[in-house]
């Protein structure tokens, strides 16, 4: 059996499960068990398959009508300019990070250019300290690295920190920082972050990006299978209303983030007016800004420590 006649075989099983999608998961699972470029594959569809081969794509198949991710079958995404491996032990990167993550990226006073888009702002030195310039980025709950990485290939000058609870998610993170080529990260294994990190942040202004828990416990049931069923419960459950270890993370960055500094958390849906309201009652918070996804959704909110 070659190329097409295999992808011909699946294709109509695909299309009812997946609709529009279907051709592009079949071939991302030719892509990862051929170990070959979409490219080559258009172009050679006649190239026979050996029968290892057809056994580990009908296997990929199988696993993926099942309802399996796609994302962890192949064990990797991409994610901004950074490839990024996931395990069962993290969760996997997701477009709506990717997408307010980019933006800031984008818009930010020091990024000259990224991914080809121009900065059009103009460096603004009062909220960043001496020269506008962040001293410091923190990524709580790492995770697999991705935000960290991609803000160190961002921002390659800045130190950058990054903390997690799991040792298992620590270990994916640090793996995926050797996969892209990237230096400088100091990593920890923590709630929250270490003690021994407090001092850096009263020092000089930087940011704490925040992808925490933020999926209310009563909800975690209803969710679709490939996130319930795939996804560390760790990485989900943000207990009551979803919040609960936001406002601890908040909390504590009160007792020592420096005025001028910046926290981004992202949320989830419905989310954003409750969070609001209560960093407002604070009373040491501003809100920044709101950073949606590519729906339209607010998908992060940026505060500045003010008091």
């Amino acid at each position: 059996m070659n190329i097409n006649d295999w992808f011909q075989m699946q294709r109509p099983g695909f299309q009812v499960r997946f609709a529009l999608e279907a051709e592009h998961e079949l071939m991302r699972l030719m892509e990862w068990v051929l170990a070959c470029a979409p490219l080559v594959l258009h172009a050679h569809p006649e190239r026979n398959l050996n029968l290892e081969e057809e056994d580990r794509l009908n296997n990929a198949v199988h696993r993926r009508l099942l309802g399996e991710p796609l994302s962890r079958i192949v064990g990797q995404v991409t994610f901004l300019d950074a490839s990024i491996r996931v395990s069962k032990h993290v969760l996997v990167p997701r477009h709506e990070t990717e997408w307010w993550l980019h933006e800031w990226i984008r818009t930010h006073p020091l990024t000259p250019d990224f991914n080809g888009f121009a900065n059009p702002l103009t460096p603004d030195p009062s909220p960043k300290g001496e020269g506008g310039i962040y001293r410091w980025f923190l990524d709580i709950g790492t995770g697999s690295g991705a935000i960290a990485i991609a803000l160190c290939q961002a921002f390659p000058d800045i130190p950058m920190y990054a903390s997690d609870i799991s040792s298992a998610a620590l270990q994916v993170a640090q793996e995926n920082m050797h996969l892209n080529a990237v230096v400088g990260i100091e990593w920890a294994e923590a709630d929250l972050w270490p003690d021994a990190w407090d001092q850096i942040f009263r020092e000089s202004c930087g940011v704490m990006f925040a992808n925490l828990p933020y999926v209310p416990s009563k909800v975690i049931p209803t969710l679709d299978p490939e996130v319930r069923e795939h996804d560390p419960q760790l990485a989900l459950d943000g207990g009551s209303d979803g919040l609960d270890i936001i406002r601890r993370g908040v909390e504590r960055a009160e007792s020592v983030l420096t005025s001028g500094s910046r926290m981004i958390l992202e949320m989830g849906l419905g989310q954003s007016e409750l969070l609001a309201t209560w960093l407002r009652s604070r009373g040491r918070w501003e809100i920044a800004a709101i950073w949606p996804d590519l729906q339209g959704i607010p998908r992060a909110i940026e505060i500045e420590r003010i008091a």
